[in-house]
């Protein structure tokens, strides 16, 4: 994951935009906004999902 990636979190909903981790926790900004006085959220980085390696995975899954 680099800077800006949508991500979402297990077992919440919505989605965030990844900003860094620092010792396996993620700091995430809520909901995608770009204002930098935007809430931001830490997160253990293992309960991060990039939907961008998601969207990946599907396309090389082989439909059947």
């Amino acid at each position: 994951m680099k800077q800006g990636d949508f991500v979402k979190v297990i077992g919440r909903d919505g989605f965030y935009v990844f900003l860094e981790e620092v010792q396996g926790t993620a700091t995430l900004r809520v909901g995608g906004a770009k204002s930098p006085n935007t809430p931001t959220l830490a997160i253990p980085i293992n309960r991060v999902v990039s939907l961008e390696k998601t969207e990946q995975a599907r396309r090389l899954s082989p439909s059947g």
